[in-house]
């Protein structure tokens, strides 16, 4: 007959959660404070275990004026589960207030009674997948966007409409295969640059844009900021970044832009 193992007492069950990779929380009361947070979830507020003990709002309080204080609340008193998918949360994590993505979940824990005793918080960052994705639909909106604007100005060439006609048939998910993404974007016959990340590091760039920029391909790999510096104090950085931020295109006619060709400081205007 073999022996039952030994259920591990509390003080075990906290450290296997403490090593968890996943970042897990539990909280008490509709107010939500925070019985246990692991390593991950420390990692992820930003803070230390000094904050163990407090409510949840006083803990991070940039936290008020967002849903999850009203989540936790109504998890507790209706006893159900919240599951939230690529959910923006605004943190101070370094001491600068940042937007960050995250998969997670509320589950009320109940006892015999059917009494809520406790809520599990399990959460993972998905910020990198989230701005990637960001960053494939709004290079799409925009290729769209100049395909339209070179429509309606009757400019297309040849080469344009076979590559209308390759994006019509490309789907989404196509698109999404860097490598395919990449070549479309090189054999485009108008200035396309494809940049990585808020630092605007330049991903992919044709032939097209680097003769606007008076650049080579040393660009690659680079911040916009050290590709071009002469943009600085112009507005296009700061649009880049909020085309990532919001996904949202950006069109303009007739943009002025200064950039260094052959060691001088140069006008032109863009679409």
């Amino acid at each position: 007959m073999h022996q039952q193992a030994p259920l591990l007492n509390q003080q075990q069950l906290i450290d296997v959660l403490n090593t968890s990779k996943t970042a897990t929380a539990i909280y008490i009361g509709e107010k939500a404070l925070i019985q246990f947070a692991n390593d991950a979830m420390l990692n992820v507020w930003g803070k230390d275990r000094s904050i163990v003990g407090l409510f949840l709002h006083e803990a991070l309080p940039e936290l008020e004026g967002q849903p999850f204080g009203e989540l936790l609340a109504k998890v507790w008193q209706e006893g159900i589960t919240h599951i939230g998918t690529a959910t923006p949360a605004d943190l101070v994590v370094d001491g600068k207030l940042s937007t960050f993505y995250f998969d997670f979940e509320y589950r009320a824990m109940k006892n015999e009674n059917d009494e809520v005793y406790c809520i599990i918080n399990s959460a993972v960052d998905v910020t990198e997948r989230v701005i990637n994705q960001k960053i494939i639909d709004a290079a799409i909106e925009n290729a769209k966007a100049l395909e339209q604007e070179q429509a309606n100005n009757l400019l297309l060439t040849t080469e344009k409409y076979e590559l209308e006609s390759q994006v019509q048939l490309i789907s989404k998910e196509a698109l999404e295969n860097a490598e395919q993404f990449k070549r479309l974007v090189e054999q485009a016959p108008f200035a396309i640059a494809v940049f990585d990340g808020l630092d605007l590091k330049v991903d992919i760039v044709n032939a097209e844009m680097l003769a606007i920029w008076g650049k080579d391909k040393n660009v690659l790999g680079m911040p916009l900021s050290k590709a071009l510096p002469e943009l600085e104090g112009q507005p296009f950085e700061d649009i880049i970044r909020n085309v990532l931020i919001t996904g949202k295109p950006y069109v303009a006619q007739e943009s002025r832009a200064m950039v260094m060709r052959n060691g001088e400081l140069t006008d032109g205007y863009y679409n």
